[in-house]
């Protein structure tokens, strides 16, 4: 039975993805169609928590709170998007978006935790030459970019930056959970 739903899913995911590139590009087809992709995945992991009852259930929490602000960051953004002639930045929206990355970095902290107990430099090292690479690129071609941008207020440019940031932060943690798991 499990088997088939996720399969249901997953085809109905690739039906409204396929919809949301084939449809003209209009605020409310983004609210609607990309919102609901957002929701069927904060639905699919309560779902998955439900039937599959993980060992590490606090983990899946804080990655389905990650989601659920990223999903809560885009209906904020899209209804601002709809309501307005222009979008504010920044905007309320950006508290979400910037919000999803600690819940979903401890979530994949702790299941490092569970993954790899014990003390591992070498994996430490790993993932920090990743960070360093990650961060080196993204300041080089991302943030270098908003530090300079004039037309940005203290605010806009601390938020500009924060995303690179957190995107690095993100991606060393997840650099190092896949390096436990194949250990």
């Amino acid at each position: 039975m499990q088997n088939r739903v996720w399969r249901y899913y997953l085809l109905a995911i690739a039906t409204v993805a396929t919809l949301y590139f084939l449809m003209p590009p209009t605020t409310w087809s983004k609210l609607v169609l990309y919102n609901g992709i957002g929701l069927s995945s904060v639905i699919a992991i309560a779902v998955a928590l439900r039937w599959q009852r993980p060992y590490n259930t606090r983990a899946w929490l804080f990655i389905g709170g990650g989601a659920t602000s990223f999903l809560t960051a885009d209906i904020v953004y899209y209804a601002l998007e709809a309501l307005r002639d222009e979008t504010p930045f920044p905007s309320p929206a950006d508290a979400f978006y910037l919000g999803m990355y600690p819940l979903v970095i401890v979530g994949l902290l702790l299941l490092l935790r569970q993954a790899a107990p014990q003390r591992d430099v070498a994996g430490l090292i790993d993932a920090g030459l990743v960070a360093v690479a990650t961060f080196a690129v993204l300041g080089i071609l991302v943030m270098d970019t908003y530090l300079t941008d004039d037309s940005l207020a203290l605010a806009g440019r601390l938020i500009s930056i924060a995303y690179p940031v957190m995107d690095v932060a993100l991606i060393t943690v997840a650099a190092r959970l896949i390096g436990a798991v194949h250990l």
